[in-house]
């Protein structure tokens, strides 16, 4: 059963209401090491959101709650360069001008910090709170909510997308959209432009919407001590 919206709001937590909870509490959810604090919130069925919405009015419908746009995005290795645009940055593909042979100097890579994926084919770096990103048609990225969310024992969630970006052709998770119960971290997003126009996205914009369906009963094994789990403590 989906959760209402006077329930989301009763169960609604910002992390400075949960009590001692380090900052660095992610790196010790994926040592399998939760804070005390936050087991015991996660424990009574509290859900956590952080940063906590400014205006619940606004963030929370019938039965979700808005997320937004964070800043860390991961992408095929493809060449990407930073242009200015009406004094905005835009990171986009790169393209190729012979009308200027500096042109290279503009990638992407030779101007802010690139991860390098395990496996060579992917890259991760953040956005600026000013900065656009380009979503050329055809290109899946993972993003990643500006939000991080904790998902109680007795809980599990699921992300949708937004009809306004959806009208667009923009998809914001293209396979399962589950959160187990006891899932702590940032959400990831599988972003696809399927539309036939480039769309701007940037961090804060509103996203996508996470409503929550309620377990028979809280599950032994929550998410954040599973063994093995990849994603727990995601950021």
């Amino acid at each position: 059963m989906r959760l209402s919206d006077n329930e989301i709001r009763q169960r609604l937590l910002s992390l400075t209401d949960v009590g001692d909870v380090p900052p660095n509490f992610l790196e010790l959810v994926q040592r399998g090491e939760i804070p005390y604090d936050l087991e015991q919130a996660l424990k009574k069925g509290h859900i956590i959101i952080d940063p906590f919405p400014t205006d619940l009015n606004k963030a929370v419908s019938s039965s979700s709650i808005d997320l937004d746009f964070g800043n860390i995005i991961e992408v095929i290795r493809i060449p990407l360069e930073i242009v200015n645009i009406d004094g905005r940055s835009i990171i986009r593909r790169h393209t190729v001008d012979f009308r200027n042979p500096n042109s290279n100097a503009r990638l992407l890579e030779n101007l802010r910090s690139i991860q390098v994926k395990e496996d060579g084919s992917w890259v991760r770096f953040r956005l600026n709170d000013e900065d656009t990103f380009e979503l050329p048609t055809g290109l899946l990225v993972l993003a990643f909510t500006r939000q991080i969310i904790c998902i109680p024992n007795d809980l599990d969630a699921s992300l949708q997308g937004r009809s306004t970006l959806a009208r667009k052709g923009i998809a914001n998770h293209i396979t399962s959209d589950r959160f187990d119960a006891g899932f702590v971290g940032y959400l990831t997003m599988e972003v696809l432009n399927q539309g036939l126009a480039n769309v701007n996205i940037f961090p804060g914009m509103d996203f996508a919407a996470i409503s929550f369906n309620q377990l028979s009963s809280p599950a032994s094994v929550p998410y954040y001590k599973k063994i093995g789990a990849k994603f727990r403590g995601q950021h």
